[in-house]
């Protein structure tokens, strides 16, 4: 965890600890992440949960959400005491750890709703973390998201061209493409899925779902955006890795396990990126080809259904990829000359071996889904 002092977000790390102590340094009245202090001074991690986590935790999924709160607060090397979000006991141990008063009902009940979205969500990246909270109707201060606003508009403006579309089918005609644009942008806001209620209805949809749908819909197209660019970052770490520069091996047979674990490592990234376009490649073949090429309405329906399925798996595989190739940078950077200590570099590979596995427990896309060769260019965009 000490590594991690520095670090204020991935797509896999959210450092509240480092963003609330850097905020309250600022002038002025200020919206913290959460009401509890406590809350704040954690770091919220993303992880692929191990077997043993998962009997010990009474947890089922395989991508679950921990909170970290260190023994010291400047000192993460200390250690700390940590939780999942998904574990039966979580009020329990928000009360032991975090000083959760049970009578604090308002607060607490913000503050939890807050972190089971957080465990719904497959990743950390600020876009999705800007978009639950204004969808939560919750208001933090901007410095928690730290994304670039041209960026940030550049991926709405992105997004909302693929919900043109569908605001033409609920025009009933092609033609009328300045309404269409016009509606797709009020898709966009959470508080306008009420617009959906006549398509929903007619493809027997529960209206109820329309938030959770559209919101995985908006994470869905930000990841396939991000694939052909994430999957280009991993081949350059992987690359890198293999050839970096280590020294200090107690024996020639670590040396051996440490080039066994860069292999696995490999191995293990490749078959989360084939699971990674399978589903990217469901979501042309029923979007893309099937409603948009011919006009097929079953398609949608299909598309809308399978929307949050899809949606985990591109985040939790694509999150992952960013959070190794973002810390990798970090920890590269860092070493004088560009060497790296043997243990050092076995600790870093054994985190980010822990990070990925997903293809292990996931399975294929719920519909036959098109065959895609290991390319992400293969991907339409």
């Amino acid at each position: 965890m000490g590594n991690l002092s520095n670090i204020t977000s991935t797509s896999r790390v959210l450092n509240l600890n480092l963003l609330t102590q850097r905020l309250l340094k600022t002038e002025g009245e200020h919206e913290t992440f959460f009401k509890n202090k406590s809350l704040n001074n954690t770091l919220i991690l993303k992880s692929i949960v191990q077997p043993a986590d998962k009997i010990a935790f009474s947890i089922s999924q395989d991508n679950a959400t921990k909170l970290f709160k260190p023994f010291d607060r400047n000192d993460l090397a200390q250690g700390g005491l940590f939780a999942f979000i998904a574990q039966p006991n979580l009020m329990k141990a928000l009360q032991e750890y975090f000083g959760f008063q049970p009578d604090d009902n308002e607060n607490n009940d913000r503050d939890m709703a807050i972190l089971q979205e957080l465990d719904r969500i497959p990743s950390l990246d600020p876009f999705l973390l800007r978009e639950k909270m204004t969808e939560l109707g919750v208001t933090v201060d901007k410095s928690y998201f730290q994304i670039d606003e041209m960026e940030w508009s550049r991926i709405k403006d992105r997004i909302i061209s693929d919900f043109v579309p569908l605001a033409q089918m609920a025009f009933g005609e092609k033609g009328k493409n300045d309404a269409a644009r016009s509606l797709a942008d009020k898709i966009w806001d959470p508080k306008q899925t009420q617009l959906l209620k006549p398509i929903l209805k007619t493809l027997d949809i529960p209206e109820d779902k329309a938030s959770e749908i559209i919101f995985s819909w908006k994470g869905l197209l930000y990841y396939k955006y991000q694939a052909q660019d994430s999957h280009a970052d991993l081949v350059k770490m992987l690359n890198e890795i293999e050839s970096a520069r280590i020294y200090g091996y107690s024996s020639i047979e670590q040396k051996g396990e440490t080039q066994k674990t860069i292999r696995a490592i490999r191995a293990s990234f490749t078959e989360d990126w084939k699971l990674c376009h399978r589903h990217l490649a469901s979501y042309e073949k029923n979007y893309i080809e099937q409603f948009v090429g011919k006009q097929n309405p079953q398609a949608l329906k299909q598309t809308l259904m399978n929307a949050s399925e899809i949606f985990d798996v591109l985040g939790t595989v694509i999150g992952s990829t960013k959070h190794c190739v973002s810390y990798w940078r970090y920890f590269s950077g860092s070493r004088i000359g560009g060497r790296i200590a043997a243990d050092d570099f076995d600790a870093l590979l054994d985190d980010f071996r822990k990070g990925t596995g997903l293809a292990t427990m996931a399975r294929a896309p719920t519909e036959r889904a098109i065959s895609m060769d290991d390319d992400p260019k293969a991907v339409k965009a």
